[in-house]
C-alpha cells in the first residue's frame, strides 16, 4: 500500500512540475497572460471620448464641436469610432490622427457595428450597408405564417461577421403588442417572442464584443434607450435553436449596460434621475482586478458608449 502511495505522489509531483506553457518561450508566456485590450469609447457632453489601454486611465477627447451624437461604436482594433450626428448620419473617426470622415448614406442610419476591424454595417430601416468590404447576409423577411408580423416594421437589427441577422419585428396590428425577435441565418431561422412581464418590450439586439447574442428589453414601448431586462446566447447555435426567451434583471434601468462574462468587464450609463443635473457612466475592469474600483465620469447630456 506504502508502495502505491508512493507512486502516486511521484505522479502527481511530476505533474506538478510540468510547466502551464512547456513549449513557449517565457516572452511568450507573458504575453498571453496579459490581460486583453481595453478600448472604451464614449460620448459625454455630446463629444466622443476615448479610454485606453486600462479602464483606470483618463479619457482622451477627441471631438470638440459639441454637436449632438446619439451612438457610438469603436471598432475591434481601437483605431476607428464611428458615430451618428443627430440626422443619422455616420462620421468614422480615425484614433491614429484624429481625422473624422463622414459616411454618405441616402437615408438616416438607426444602427451600426463593427463587424471586425474594417468594416462597419449601418441599418437604416430596411436594409444593410456596408462602409467597408462587405459580406452576404440573408434577407429581411416576414413570417407571414404568424398572426401581426406580416410588415417589415423592423425595431432594431445586427449582424456579425459570419453574416449571420438577427433582428427585432414591431406588431403591425397592435403596436403595444409583443415584438418579435427573428434570429436566423442561409439555413435555418426561429422567431421567439416574449411574453407580458412587468410591460417589457424587446427594444434593441446586438452581437455584443465577445460574438454574444444580446437582446435587450425596455419597461416602456416609447423608450428605446430604458433598459430592465436582457438575454444573452452564447453562441449563434443557442440562440438559432432557443424555444423561449428567458431574461435576466440587470440591476436597474440604465441607458445601456455592458456585462461581458469572459472579459469580465462591467460598464453601465444610468438615466438621468429626478432633481440631478447629470449622466453618470460606470466602468470596473474585473480582468486586471478581483476587487476593481469604480471609474465614474458624468455628462450633461445622454451618455452613449461601446467596448470592444
Amino acid at each position: 500500500m506504502k508502495k502505491i502511495a508512493a507512486i502516486f505522489i511521484f505522479i502527481f509531483s511530476f505533474f506538478a512540475c510540468i510547466p502551464e506553457y512547456p513549449y513557449l518561450s517565457e516572452e511568450e508566456i507573458n504575453e498571453l497572460r496579459k490581460p486583453a485590450p481595453f478600448n472604451l469609447a464614449m460620448i459625454l457632453d455630446n463629444d466622443v471620448y476615448l479610454i485606453s489601454g486600462h479602464a483606470g486611465n483618463l479619457p482622451k477627447q477627441l471631438t470638440f464641436d459639441g454637436k449632438i451624437k446619439t451612438e457610438v461604436k469603436i471598432n475591434y482594433g481601437g483605431d476607428k469610432i464611428a458615430y451618428l450626428d443627430e440626422n443619422g448620419t455616420p462620421f468614422i473617426l480615425d484614433v491614429t490622427n484624429e481625422r473624422m470622415t463622414p459616411v454618405q448614406v441616402s437615408t438616416p442610419i438607426i444602427q451600426m457595428d463593427w463587424i471586425d476591424s474594417t468594416t462597419l454595417y449601418m441599418f437604416n430601416g430596411d436594409r444593410i450597408i456596408f462602409e467597408g468590404e462587405s459580406i452576404e447576409v440573408p434577407e429581411f423577411t416576414n413570417p407571414s405564417t404568424i398572426v401581426n408580423y406580416n410588415s417589415l416594421d423592423i425595431q432594431s437589427a445586427c449582424i456579425n461577421k459570419n453574416g449571420e441577422v438577427a433582428y427585432i419585428l414591431n406588431n403591425n396590428l397592435d403596436p403595444y403588442g409583443n415584438r418579435l425577435l427573428v434570429i436566423k441565418n442561409f439555413l435555418n431561422e426561429t422567431y421567439l417572442k416574449k411574453d407580458y412581464k412587468d410591460y417589457e418590450y424587446l427594444s434593441k439586439v446586438t452581437f455584443d464584443a465577445e460574438g454574444k447574442l444580446s437582446t435587450y428589453l425596455s419597461n416602456s414601448i416609447n423608450e428605446d434607450y430604458l433598459w430592465s431586462n436582457r438575454i444573452v446566447y452564447n453562441n449563434f447555435s443557442e440562440a438559432l435553436t432557443a424555444t423561449t426567451l428567458e431574461d435576466e434583471y440587470v440591476m436597474g434601468d440604465f441607458s445601456w449596460y455592458i456585462f461581458l462574462e469572459e472579459r469580465q468587464v462591467l460598464i453601465y450609463a444610468e438615466e438621468k434621475k429626478p432633481n440631478i443635473n447629470d449622466y453618470i457612466i460606470y466602468i470596473q475592469d474585473y480582468e486586471r482586478d478581483k476587487n476593481p474600483p469604480t471609474y465614474s465620469y458624468t455628462s450633461n447630456t445622454k451618455i452613449y458608449f461601446d467596448f470592444k
